[in-house]
C-alpha cells in the first residue's frame, strides 16, 4: 500500500456529471426521464437543472442512486405571491392570442427569458404569474450518478 487515498469525484459545483433522471409528481405522473434515451449531462450550477434539485445530488459520487420526494417549494423554489404582475398588454408579445393558462416568455430588465402563465386577460392588463409552474409541486427525484468529472483547480 502506498498510503495514498484514491480521490472519487463527487458532485459539487462546477463538476461535469453524467446521470440518469426521473421526475415525477407524488401521483406519479412523469416530469421528465431520461430512462428511455440518453443520460442528461450537465455541469453543476449551469442552470440546467433547478437550484432544489442540484442541492439534493451535491456529495454523490459515480454509482450512487438517490430517490427522494422533495416537498412544494424546495425543488424549484417556493411559491412567491410578489411574483404575480398585472403588465399592460401592450407589454405582451401578441396580446390578441392570449389565453388563461397560457405560458409566455418574457425578456426581463436584464435581458434574461422567463417563462409566465397568464391568470387572467383584461380590456387593457394581463395577469402573469412568474412562480416556476411546478414550486407548489411535491416532486419525486430518482437519479443514478453515471459518471463525476471533479472540477479542475
Amino acid at each position: 500500500m502506498t498510503g495514498h487515498a484514491r480521490h472519487t469525484p463527487m458532485v459539487a459545483v462546477g463538476a461535469r456529471v453524467s446521470m440518469h433522471l426521473r421526475l415525477s409528481l407524488a401521483d406519479g405522473f412523469e416530469i421528465e426521464s431520461t430512462d428511455d434515451g440518453e443520460p442528461l449531462q450537465w455541469t453543476v450550477g449551469d442552470g440546467t437543472l433547478a437550484e432544489g434539485l442540484e442541492r439534493t445530488l451535491l456529495g454523490l459520487t459515480e454509482g450512487d442512486r438517490v430517490e427522494v420526494t422533495l416537498e412544494p417549494g424546495t425543488a424549484f423554489g417556493r411559491w412567491d405571491p410578489d411574483r404575480i404582475h398585472r403588465l399592460p398588454l401592450s407589454d405582451v408579445p401578441e396580446p390578441d392570442t392570449l389565453a388563461v393558462e397560457a405560458v409566455l416568455a418574457f425578456e426581463t430588465p436584464a435581458g434574461d427569458e422567463i417563462a409566465g402563465r397568464v391568470l387572467a386577460v383584461e380590456s387593457a392588463y394581463v395577469e402573469v404569474d412568474f412562480n416556476h409552474p411546478l414550486a407548489r409541486a411535491r416532486v419525486r427525484l430518482e437519479a443514478e450518478i453515471l459518471s463525476v468529472e471533479a472540477v479542475r483547480r
